[in-house]
């Protein structure tokens, strides 16, 4: 069975009643931390003869799996109509490792549908920086 777009916006609809507030803060604090770790580098340090930086894109391969997980744990906490709240957004990081993990292969996958394909057909050729 399908279900149609209208009943798919009213439950998205009753599920969201009362919990706007809660919601667009929580999906804001989560793309400003986006944001930030995308747009600004966190180490530019210069020394006698070397030059060290740690891209935001390094830290982000770190600490992307475990706030996905959060931010998808919160959504469905939202459409389940359950208690749910801001900190759900870093719930990942108690399963840091799987989330790495699969976070890792995800990225990989990812890289060798871009590397072998024709990647404007695939979702993964969107997905990267």
């Amino acid at each position: 069975m399908v279900t149609s777009i209208k009943d798919l916006m009213t439950q998205a609809r009753e599920a969201l009643s009362g919990r706007w507030g809660l919601a667009v803060g929580t999906f804001f604090v989560y793309i400003l931390i986006v944001a930030a770790l995308n747009h600004y580098p966190l180490l530019n340090w210069r020394g006698a003869g070397f030059h060290i930086t740690i891209s935001s894109s390094l830290v982000w391969l770190l600490i992307g799996g475990a706030l996905t997980l959060g931010v998808a744990t919160f959504s469905l906490a939202i459409a389940r109509k359950e208690k749910a709240d801001l900190k759900m957004i870093f719930s990942g990081f108690k399963y840091y490792g799987k989330t790495f993990g699969l976070y890792l292969l995800m990225m990989l996958f990812c890289f060798l549908v871009d590397a072998t394909a024709d990647s404007s057909r695939y979702y993964c050729s969107n997905f990267h920086q």
